[in-house]
């Protein structure tokens, strides 16, 4: 395995075991192999459920369009991160000869995101059109091949693959060869650690700020400065504009997000009106999960609507109380 981030020393001590742990492990399950080759830019595609051992070349992961680490030879490939899509070659059921056709595989993710697209567009077509409902299956298929890992070979690579369920369960019926498995999982846990770390900047916190509220505090001041952007949990609170009160926040609605966009400073206050509990996410974290997460927009958006209908309904009422 290897990364382009700076790794400490004894994660490549981790990486030269787990790699021997590896080998020690095939040799001992004698389970015969099928031979996989991807082509250079190509994806690995996977036949069924498979176990895969890097035999030449290299083996980009990506997950949400960046490349984690690399896999090379030796490394192993268990069956529930193995690749999914693309154009790989693919081993062919029979025999032992090595794969020749480029049929794209559809894998379980694959499948999942299709029919939670489908649903989706079902639901919104009776109600919203079938512009809306198209919007959201594609939406809904995006997000789910967003979240799928993937494995690419710049220059091509061949693998050997083992039929998962077999593999195992010769390893569970081998006093020895479940050491060799447990050791293994155990050191490719430690390397994964390790290069989380390294990929985690050192002030980056582990999760957003989790703050409660008593009624009649304050959780966003007029005129301040916008570094967090808040969800609201529980409670309710109260918009105030300039000391009067022009809308309310209920549970599960975003808000202080415009200000943390504009970079500008706070535009109202808002107040407990109950117990309220918030998740509060620094600006620059807000900012990278819109990018990478469109539902996001989806969700301020709605909260942004909900706002503008309140406004809209207290000027009414206003105007009426003006006309009586």
């Amino acid at each position: 395995m290897l990364a382009n981030v700076e790794l400490p020393r004894d994660f490549f001590v981790l990486n030269q075991q787990c790699k021997g742990l590896a080998a020690a492990l095939i040799e001992r399950v004698e389970l015969p192999s099928l031979p996989f080759r991807v082509g250079a830019g190509e994806a690995l595609a996977r036949e069924g459920e498979r176990i895969y051992r890097l035999a030449s070349g290299t083996l980009g992961a990506r997950y949400r369009g960046r490349t984690v680490y690399s896999l090379e030879e030796g490394d192993l490939l268990l069956p529930d991160i193995a690749g999914s899509g693309g154009a790989a070659v693919d081993a062919e059921d029979g025999g032992g000869g090595e794969a020749t056709g480029k049929t794209p595989v559809q894998t379980h993710d694959q499948t999942t995101g299709q029919a939670a697209a489908e649903y989706a567009a079902n639901e919104l077509a009776t109600g919203a059109g079938e512009d809306a409902a198209a919007s959201a299956a594609e939406t809904a298929e995006n997000e789910a091949q967003a979240m799928t890992v993937s494995y690419l070979s710049e220059s091509g690579a061949v693998l050997a693959g083992y039929p998962a369920l077999e593999f195992v369960g010769r390893v569970l019926a081998d006093r020895d060869a479940s050491r060799l498995w447990t050791r293994l999982l155990v050191t490719q846990a430690g390397m994964q650690l390790r290069l989380a770390a390294a990929l985690t900047e050192e002030d980056a916190r582990a999760a957003p700020n989790y703050a409660v509220y008593h009624p009649g505090e304050v959780i966003i001041r007029q005129g301040e400065r916008a570094d967090y952007v808040f969800n609201l949990t529980e409670g309710t609170a109260e918009v105030a504009v300039d000391g009067v009160t022009v809308s309310s926040i209920g549970e599960g609605e975003i808000f202080g997000a415009m200000a943390v966009l504009t970079n500008a400073e706070r535009s109202a206050t808002v107040c407990a009106k109950t117990r309220c509990a918030v998740v509060k996410v620094p600006g620059g974290q807000f900012t990278e999960l819109i990018r990478s997460n469109p539902a996001t927009i989806h969700s301020l958006l709605a909260d942004m609507a909900n706002s503008i209908v309140k406004l809209n309904q207290q000027l009414v009422g206003l105007r009426g109380s003006a006309m009586n």
